[in-house]
C-alpha cells in the first residue's frame, strides 16, 4: 500500500506539470509570477484536509437491551454485525433510544453521519412488529418518511435483507415503484441487478395494496398520495385504532417553512384516519445541535409542531464520544507534505 502523502505530491506534481504545458507566456514578469503562483501551493489546489472521525461510546449490549426491556430473542438475529459473526454493539446514543422508546417516549436522536441513526428507530419498530405478530396482528405498523429517495433506497435494502426470513415485511412506496410485480421483479433484477429478492420484501403496487406491509417506507409526497387516491386508501385498511405505533421522520431538519408545515398537517392528518393516539414520534438528524438553555427549547417546539405531540424534556439523544487518549502524541502532518 502506497503513502497516501507520496501519492497526494504525485498528484500535485502532475498537475503543475500539465498546467505548465498549455500555458506559454512571452512575457517574463507573467512567466515568472505565474511560475511561482504554481510552485506556492495554493493557486491551483488547496492543502489536504485529514479529517479524524470520532470514535463513540458503546451502550449496554444487545442482550442486556433485550433482557432489561423485554424485547424479543430474534432481535439478536436479525441485527447482525457487517461480518454476520454476532449481534450488533450498540453505542450510547442507539441505547438511550431504545431504552426510551421502550417507555414510549417521544425523541429526537442528533448524531453525526455514519453513527447508526437509523437503528435508533429500527430495533424498536421491529421489536414491535415481532411483539404483534405473536398476537397476528395485521396492517402497518410503522411509517418510516424519508425526503429524498435514495435515502429510503438504501435503508431499504439493509432492512429487507435483515428481516429475510422472519415473517416481517417491508415496503417502499416511492415513485420508482411498479405497477406490477412481475415488473418489479424485472427492474430488480435487470436495473438494479439484484439476483435476490428477500421474503420480507413487497415491490409492487398492487401487492401493496393487496397485502399491506408491516413497515411502510416513503416519502412525504407519496404518502399525500396515499391517503388522497381511492386505490391508494387499500393499504391501511388492516388498520384498526392504534395498530400504526411508529412516525419516522428521518433528516427531521429539512422540514421546515412551507414544507414543514405540509409534513406538520401531513401527519395530523394519518393520525386522524388511522385513530392513532399517542404514537412514538422519532426524529434523526446529524445537523441540529443543542446548546443548553437556548437551542433546546426552540428544537422541542419544532418536535412539537412537526408531530404534533409531546416531548419530554430529556427528548433530544446525542452522541457520546471517547475521551481522547492524551498519551498518543500528535503528528504534525504539514511537515509529512513538505
Amino acid at each position: 500500500m502506497k503513502n497516501i502523502f507520496l501519492q497526494i505530491k504525485e498528484l500535485q506534481e502532475q498537475y503543475k506539470s500539465f498546467i505548465r504545458s498549455f500555458q506559454k507566456f512571452q512575457n517574463p514578469v507573467i512567466k515568472g509570477w505565474i511560475n511561482d503562483q504554481i510552485e506556492s501551493g495554493t493557486f491551483i489546489y488547496q492543502k489536504p484536509v485529514i479529517d479524524l472521525i470520532p470514535q463513540y461510546k458503546k451502550g449496554s449490549t444487545l442482550e442486556q437491551l433485550i433482557q432489561e426491556n423485554s424485547l424479543p430473542q430474534d432481535i439478536l438475529t436479525i441485527f447482525q454485525n457487517k461480518e454476520k459473526s454476532g449481534p450488533i454493539q450498540p453505542y450510547s446514543h442507539q441505547d438511550e433510544a431504545i431504552r426510551k422508546t421502550h417507555e414510549k417516549k417521544n425523541i429526537i436522536v442528533s448524531t453525526g453521519t455514519g453513527s447508526g441513526k437509523s437503528m435508533c428507530f429500527w430495533i424498536p419498530i421491529v421489536s414491535y412488529c415481532l411483539q404483534t405478530k405473536e398476537n397476528e396482528v395485521k396492517g402497518v405498523k410503522a411509517l418510516v418518511i424519508y425526503p429524498m429517495n435514495a435515502l429510503a433506497n438504501s435503508q431499504y435494502n439493509d432492512i429487507a435483507e435483515r428481516l429475510h426470513g422472519m415473517g416481517i415485511t417491508v415496503a417502499k412506496y416511492t415513485g420508482e415503484m411498479k405497477p406490477t410485480h412481475e415488473e418489479a421483479h424485472n427492474y430488480l433484477k435487470n436495473v438494479l441487478k439484484r439476483e435476490k429478492i428477500y421474503d420480507s420484501e413487497i415491490i409492487s403496487r398492487d401487492d401493496v395494496q393487496k397485502t399491506p406491509p408491516d413497515i411502510l417506507i416513503t416519502n412525504y409526497k407519496m404518502l399525500e398520495l396515499i391517503l388522497t387516491r381511492h386505490y391508494d386508501r387499500k393499504i391501511f385498511r388492516d388498520n384498526e385504532k392504534d395498530v400504526l405505533k411508529f412516525l419516522v421522520l428521518d433528516e427531521i431538519h429539512t422540514y421546515k417553512g412551507n414544507s414543514g408545515a405540509d409534513v406538520a398537517g401531513l401527519i395530523r392528518r394519518v393520525k386522524q384516519r388511522l385513530k392513532i393516539e399517542n404514537p412514538i414520534c422519532i426524529g434523526t438528524s446529524a445537523t441540529i445541535e443543542d446548546t443548553p438553555g437556548v437551542k433546546g427549547n426552540i428544537i422541542r417546539q419544532f418536535a412539537e409542531d412537526i408531530f404534533g405531540e409531546e416531548f419530554s424534556e430529556s427528548f433530544l439523544i446525542q452522541a457520546d464520544y471517547l475521551e481522547e487518549d492524551n498519551s498518543l502524541e500528535l503528528l504534525n502532518l504539514n511537515s509529512l507534505l513538505e
